[in-house]
């Protein structure tokens, strides 16, 4: 059946036989996904694997992501790592019941993905409660995911794109940017500590992806290193 949504015609499959079809048989035809108009905010959509189509690019990217970032061998040796994230997370509930202060769940578990994201890539805490960037960063974060979910006029009917009557690409344009910027911040500071002999060949997944863009450029550009997670910490 189909179902028009404003001036989007959507398709449902309500049987096994053509989602097989649609799924097995036809896959490369609908892997591709539908982007909402608030991720063409400063061409997020061109240079994140999320939302890239299946092509040449696509398959460069995903590679590098399955070899430097998501192997088995990097996730294993990243183990103590999330094995101590966990452990702050459970002494900071217990210093909270100690002091008879009630948990926010939510923000303590966010607060400890995020650092163990953050510290696979960059080596570092972004949700250090103690530091006004990590505060900044997740009310980017949260602020990302909210103008990403909300309905947009603007999917339904592509012809008022130019007008963005809800706001809601003006809004991310200006989130993505200063995201981009703090990530451009700790990409500049770690090749500044490369150049200088600071740090060793490889220790964490920017360290990795710093090696593959020196080995072969047109593999990897500084646009995609720049843009690492922010779209896997919203969906």
């Amino acid at each position: 059946m189909t179902l028009k949504l404003g001036q989007v015609t959507t398709v449902v499959l309500s049987s096994s036989v053509l989602a097989q079809e649609a799924l097995q048989k036809q896959d490369l035809a609908f892997s591709s996904r539908a982007i909402p108009n608030a991720i063409h905010a400063l061409h997020q959509c061109r240079d994140s694997v999320i939302w890239l189509p299946v092509d040449h690019r696509w398959r460069c990217l995903r590679k590098i992501l399955n070899s430097s970032l998501f192997s088995g061998a990097r996730l294993d040796a990243s183990s103590s790592l999330r094995r101590r994230k966990v452990e702050e997370l459970v002494a900071y509930a217990g210093k909270c019941c100690r002091d008879g202060k009630a948990v926010d769940v939510g923000r303590a578990a966010f607060r400890t993905s995020l650092n163990v994201l953050s510290n696979t890539i960059f080596s570092v805490d972004l949700a250090d409660p103690s530091e006004d960037t990590a505060q900044e960063f997740r009310d980017l974060v949260w602020s990302i995911m909210v103008e990403a979910g909300r309905p947009n006029l603007v999917d339904y009917f592509p012809v008022t794109a130019t007008l963005d009557p809800q706001g809601v690409r003006r809004r991310m344009t200006a989130y993505f940017g200063r995201v981009l910027e703090l990530f451009g911040g700790l990409i500049h500071e770690r090749l500044a500590m490369r150049r200088q002999k600071k740090r060793a060949a490889e220790n964490d997944a920017l360290d990795a992806l710093l090696n593959i863009r020196e080995e072969d450029r047109g593999e990897i550009d500084r646009m995609c290193l720049v843009r690492p997670f922010p779209h896997s910490l919203s969906l």
